[in-house]
Formats: structure tokens, C-alpha cells, sequence
């Protein structure tokens, strides 16, 4: 069973088209999140689910009911979905209590376990149930925005960037209370973000979009190990994407040999290597090819990211290590690949 079902959504403004051909689909208790560049069509897309516009071809059905397309338009309110958008937007003169039972049928407001309900859904003492919007942390908002959103049970949530605006650790003790609460409502959800870290942690299913496209849906994991192109590649994390000859299987690029995970025809190929692939050992003066010079150390606390040029060839890439010790700046060392790498080439 699908909570979403969207094809061939096209919506332009004036000359300019936003969104081309988009198919896409969220199964029941699943969070998707449409990754992508501001400007790619990810809000728009959103709009029109919502019904806040329409679109100017394709279909949108929320469970087994269409609710745009084939000459249907099912007005915002009918549509059963649930809408956070960056800021949480709540009602300023209202408490968290009267923000939450907003959305609810009048004959339902006064039902205070339904509230604590929410409250404890999205980590959030009860006791906070009659205080303003402006006494909560900006977190506190979003989950109260969060428990709004859910409190008339939607068919299909949707998230608009909602941690945007919280600092690093409020966004990532957010993130956690967010998906804890999806989890335990079993709700099905959209978000959209150009966080790439918050589209792996968060999401079941992760639809890359470009240009108003979707151009890959898959598991975080395929996304990340099997991205549909180069570009998809540097979306979703840091990549090496090396010039390569392909031999018998393998893939020589200045950095050594590594196995394809797609076999193809001999001849040059264009391959992506993860920071993770790229191995530094000390320098033993016996392989000249793969010596690099140490350029820069991104640390991270739990690993680094090292930008290195091939002295070779002055190719520039990216190795990630992991603990506390880092490379000397200006050091040379040698470099290895490890694992298999994606080729990009068309094949003949």
C-alpha cells in the first residue's frame, strides 16, 4: 500500500519550468525525503501535494484516492495531510495546548489526553502544555508544530525544511525526536531538505531531485554506494571521481588499480572512489605514481577528511580517516584504493 503516488507532475511559472516530469511514490509508515540544491522544485513539489497549487500535468493520489489529475482538484482541507513548514508557525496568541487541538473538529479541542498524547509522541513534557510559543526553544517549536501537524492523524505528513533554522545540536536532538515520534504514530512522511546528512540519518528512502527532476529513489544506503551519476555521488557525500583506463577488469587511474563494480569494455572510463576507498600509507619511496602531497586536513572530531594532490599528475582527491591522528600539512605520503569502484562511462 502507497501513502503517495505521484506521475508525471510537471509545473512551471510563466517561461520557467520547476518541476518536469516528477514520479514518485511513499509507501505506508515510510519517511522519504526528497534531496536537492535550493531552487530544485523540492517546496513546489510539496505545494502541490498539499494542494496549495496546482500542478500543470500529472497525477497525485494519497492512498488509493487521486486527488489532482484526470480533471480532479481535491481542495487543501479534504486532502488529510499534515504540513510543517521551516519555521513552525505557530499561533503566537495561543498556548501549546490550543497551537496542538487547532486543526481538530471543535467537538474534539477539549479532549486534554489527546494533547498529552502528542506532548509524549514528540518528547515533550506535559507540563509545557500552557506556555506561549515565545517561552519554548526553537526545537520545542518544531516539535510542538510537529504534534499539531499530527493530532488529526493524516494520511500523509509533510516536511518543509523544518530544522533549518535550530543550531547543530538542537537540529540533530530534533531530527532523533521527530523520527521517534513518525515511528511510534507509524506515519507516513515527505520531507524535503538540502541537508544531505539529514536526508541519510532520517530517511527510509531518499529521491535525489535536480533540475525538477527525480533522477535516483532508492535506500540511503544504494543512494550513497550505487548513486546514479556523478553528480548524485558528490549530493549525498564527499567522492573522488577519477579518469580511469579499464584493463581486464580493472579500473588503473593515478592512484593505483581498483576493481569495477560494473564491468565494462576496455577503454577509458570516468569512475567514482569515496574518501573512505582512498588508504594513506607512509611513504616507502618504492611506487613514484602514487605519492601525494597532503594539501589540507578537514577534521571532524570523529574523522578527517584529507584533500591531497597527485604528485604525479596533480589530480586532486579526498581521503577520510578515521581517530584523532591527522597527516602533516605539506607531508607526502602514498595512497592505495580499496574496494570497488562505480564506473560513470557509457558503454559502446
Amino acid at each position: 500500500m502507497t501513502a503517495l503516488t505521484i506521475k508525471g507532475v510537471c509545473k512551471s511559472f510563466g517561461d520557467h519550468p520547476v518541476l518536469d516530469g516528477v514520479d514518485l511514490t511513499v509507501a505506508d509508515g515510510e519517511l522519504t525525503a526528497v534531496l536537492g540544491a535550493s531552487g530544485c522544485g523540492k517546496t513546489t513539489l510539496l505545494r502541490l501535494i498539499a494542494g496549495f497549487a496546482a500542478p500543470d500535468e500529472g497525477t497525485i493520489a494519497l492512498g488509493d484516492d487521486v486527488v489532482v489529475g484526470d480533471g480532479t482538484f481535491v481542495s487543501p482541507q479534504r486532502r488529510r495531510v499534515g504540513y510543517v513548514p521551516q519555521e513552525g508557525a505557530l499561533f503566537p496568541h495561543l498556548d501549546v495546548a490550543e497551537n496542538i487541538v487547532f486543526g481538530l473538529p471543535r467537538s474534539e479541542r477539549k479532549a486534554h489526553h489527546r494533547v498529552d498524547e502528542l506532548l509524549e509522541l514528540v518528547g515533550l513534557d506535559r507540563r509545557v502544555r500552557h506556555r506561549a510559543p515565545h517561552q519554548l526553544s526553537g526545537g520545542q517549536q518544531q516539535r510542538v508544530a510537529l504534534a499539531r501537524a499530527l493530532a488529526p492523524r493524516p494520511t500523509l505528513l509533510l516536511l518543509d525544511e523544518p530544522f533549518s533554522s535550530l543550531d547543530a545540536a538542537l537540529r540533530t536532538e530534533t531530527r532523533e525526536a521527530v523520527v521517534s515520534a513518525l515511528r511510534a504514530a507509524s506515519a507516513s512522511a515527505l520531507l524535503v531538505t538540502h541537508d544531505q546528512g539529514e536526508a541519510m540519518s532520517m530517511a527510509d528512502r531518499i529521491a535525489i531531485m535536480r533540475d525538477g527532476r527525480i533522477v535516483q529513489a532508492d535506500a540511503p544506503a544504494a543512494v550513497y554506494g550505487q548513486p546514479a551519476d556523478a553528480a548524485t555521488a558528490r549530493s549525498v557525500g564527499h567522492a573522488n571521481v577519477l579518469e580511469a583506463q579499464v584493463r581486464d577488469g580493472l579500473a588503473h587511474t593515478s592512484i593505483g588499480p581498483i576493481p569495477l563494480r560494473r564491468l565494462r569494455r576496455d577503454g577509458p572510463a570516468q569512475i567514482l572512489v569515496r574518501p573512505e576507498q582512498v588508504l594513506i600509507v607512509p611513504a616507502d619511496g618504492t611506487s613514484i605514481q602514487t605519492l601525494a602531497r597532503v594539501d589540507r586536513v578537514h577534521f571532524y572530531g570523529h574523522d578527517s577528511v584529507v584533500a591531497l594532490t597527485v604528485l604525479a599528475t596533480d589530480e586532486r582527491v579526498l581521503a577520510r580517516i578515521s581517530g584523532g591522528t591527522s597527516p602533516v600539512l605539506g607531508a607526502t605520503v602514498d595512497l592505495e584504493l580499496a574496494g570497488e569502484a562505480m564506473n560513470y562511462a557509457t558503454e559502446p
